[in-house]
């Protein structure tokens, strides 16, 4: 069965457990095959959050659906604020302030 669309908890966590209930009966996911049910679930996850498009923080933390535009636009003024020039990390999408 096909993921459903939609970044609500309901529709991820059903999403989450449609890929795990996979697993369990054919042994992988997609054409993927995880060692461990513990490895599915994280890949699961992944792949859930991903059609979601929703970004997990990086510490074990809550999920959360983060607006780049606005943190960069927010710390680009706060660097300015402080007299300092806006460069950007090699990705560039964060700025760095140089004074």
């Amino acid at each position: 069965m096909p993921l459903k669309p939609g970044s609500s908890r309901k529709t991820v966590s059903g999403n989450i457990q449609e890929l795990v209930d996979t697993y369990q009966s054919k042994g992988r996911i997609g054409t993927s095959t995880p060692k461990s049910k513990k490895a599915a679930v994280k890949q699961a996850v992944a792949i859930s959050l991903k059609k979601a498009g929703i970004q997990k923080k990086e510490e074990g933390g809550s999920v959360s659906s983060a607006k780049p535009r606005n943190v960069v636009a927010s710390q680009k003024r706060a660097i300015q604020k402080r007299g300092g020039t806006v460069t950007y990390k090699r990705d560039g999408k964060l700025p760095v302030g140089i004074y």
